[in-house]
C-alpha cells in the first residue's frame, strides 16, 4: 500500500512536464486539426473536444492459451483503459483552456484592457484550481492503470488483493461510464403543442420579490420527444423566458430526529435551470418543515457559499450575493428559503458534463450537507434547453 502511495506522488509530481511534452507530440501528430495524444499510460487518443475522443487500438502484446488461441482482453482492462483516458483527456483539454486563456490575458494587457483582464483572471484562477483537482483524480487512474497492465502482464493468479483493489475502483467509477454513454445521445427534437397559449391573471407581487418583475405574461407548454424532457415559455417584456418546473433534488433528516418525523423530511430541496436573454440561471427552493427547524437553522448571508460536488470529485461553488431570509407558508406553516444563481460558461459546461453527488450550504449557524438523489437532473434540463436555444 506504501508503495502505491509513493508511485501516486510521483506520478502527480511529474505530471505537469507529461502535459508539455503531451502537447508538443499532439502539434507534431496533428492529423486534419485533430489531435491524437500518447497518454502516460501509453494509449493513443485522438481528441477531437475533451467529450468526443477516441481510443485507438494500443499495442498491447496478445496472450495466446495452451493451444496457441488468442485470449480475450479482460474486462477490467478495457475498463481502466477508458478511465485513464477519461481523466487524461479532461486535463489536457483543460491544459489547453488554460494556455488559450493566458495568451488572451497578454492581449489584454497590451491594449491596456482592465476590464477584460480582470475577468481572464477571475477565469484562470477557477481553471486553475479545477487543474490540479484533475490531475490529482488522473494521477490515481493513472496508478490502477499501471496496476492492470502488470496484472494482465504477469497474471491474476495469486493476485486476489490487487485484483479486488482494481475491480472496487473500477465499480467506484460507474458513473463516468454513464456519463459517456449519455454525451453519445442525440438532441431530443422539439415538438410544440398545437392549442393555443394560455392568458393568465397576474398574481400579487410577493414581498421577497422584486416590485416590477410581475406582468400578464402568456405561457405556452413545450415538450420534447426525448425522455422527460419539457419546460414552459414565458413572455416576458421584450424577450421570452424558457423553464423548467421545479423538480425534487434532495431530502435530508438528521439521524436525531428520524424517529420522531417518522415519513417526513425536515429539509427539502427542489432546484431548476431558467433561460433567458442568452443567460442562464439556477434556482433552489430549501423547503424547512417547520417555524421552528428555521430558528435552528437560521438564514444565508451574503457572500455565503452553496457548493455543489461531483461525483468526480470536482466542486462547484456559487456565491450567495444577498442576504437570504426564509418565507413563511402561511397555510402549511412551512418556511421556504429561495435562491438564485448567474451561471457562466464554465458553469454549465461541468453541469452538462457530469452527475452530481452532494449539495452544501452555509447557513449562518453552519454548513450542512445533502445527498443529491436526482443526480443527472441539471444534465438533462441544459440538454433541453440547448435543444431550443440552438
Amino acid at each position: 500500500m506504501f508503495e502505491f502511495f509513493l508511485e501516486t506522488q510521483k506520478i502527480q509530481g511529474r505530471f505537469r512536464i507529461f502535459m508539455l511534452l503531451s502537447i508538443l507530440s499532439g502539434i507534431i501528430l496533428n492529423i486534419q486539426a485533430q489531435q491524437v495524444v500518447v497518454s502516460e499510460g501509453g494509449q493513443n487518443i485522438q481528441i477531437f473536444t475533451k467529450d468526443l475522443y477516441y481510443i485507438i487500438a494500443g499495442n498491447e502484446d496478445s496472450k495466446n492459451d495452451s493451444f496457441g488461441i488468442k485470449k480475450p482482453t479482460p474486462h477490467w482492462l478495457n475498463e481502466i483503459n477508458i478511465i485513464e483516458a477519461e481523466y487524461f483527456v479532461q486535463v489536457f483539454t483543460n491544459q489547453m483552456e488554460i494556455d488559450a486563456l493566458n495568451l488572451d490575458l497578454k492581449h489584454a494587457r497590451k491594449t491596456n484592457n482592465i476590464v477584460e483582464e480582470k475577468k481572464g483572471k477571475e477565469t484562470l484562477q477557477d481553471l486553475r484550481s479545477k487543474q490540479n483537482d484533475l490531475e490529482s483524480l488522473y494521477s490515481n487512474a493513472l496508478s490502477y492503470k499501471k496496476l492492470a497492465d502488470n496484472l494482465y502482464k504477469k497474471g491474476t493468479t495469486g493476485q486476489s488483493k490487487k485484483l479486488d483493489k482494481l475491480t472496487n475502483y473500477i465499480q467506484s467509477k460507474d458513473y463516468m461510464f454513464k456519463s459517456i454513454s449519455y454525451r453519445g445521445k442525440q438532441k431530443p427534437e422539439m415538438v410544440l403543442k398545437t392549442s393555443p397559449p394560455e392568458e393568465i391573471k397576474a398574481k400579487q407581487p410577493d414581498k421577497n420579490q422584486n416590485v416590477g418583475t410581475v406582468a400578464e405574461n402568456k405561457i405556452s407548454d413545450v415538450t420534447f420527444k426525448s425522455s422527460e424532457c419539457s419546460m414552459l415559455s414565458e413572455q416576458r417584456f421584450g424577450y421570452v423566458e424558457y423553464k423548467h418546473a421545479f423538480t425534487p433534488l434532495f431530502h435530508y433528516t438528521p439521524e436525531r430526529l428520524i424517529s420522531l418525523l417518522k415519513d417526513e423530511d425536515l429539509v427539502l430541496g427542489d432546484s431548476r435551470i431558467r433561460y433567458d436573454k442568452k443567460s442562464y440561471h439556477m434556482d433552489f427552493k430549501i423547503v424547512l418543515r417547520s417555524k421552528d427547524a428555521a430558528k435552528s437553522y437560521g438564514f444565508i448571508p451574503e457572500g455565503n457559499l452553496v457548493r455543489l460536488e461531483f461525483v468526480n470529485g470536482l466542486r462547484l461553488n456559487l456565491k450567495v450575493k444577498e442576504l437570504v431570509i426564509g418565507r413563511l407558508e402561511e397555510y402549511s406553516g412551512r418556511v421556504i428559503y429561495d435562491l438564485t444563481f448567474l451561471l457562466d460558461k464554465e458553469m454549465i459546461k461541468q453541469l452538462e458534463s457530469m452527475p452530481l453527488d452532494n449539495m452544501g450550504v452555509m447557513w449562518s449557524t453552519g454548513y450542512e450537507k445533502y445527498t443529491i438523489y436526482e443526480i443527472d437532473t441539471f444534465m438533462r434540463q441544459i440538454l433541453c434547453f440547448k435543444s431550443i436555444i440552438n
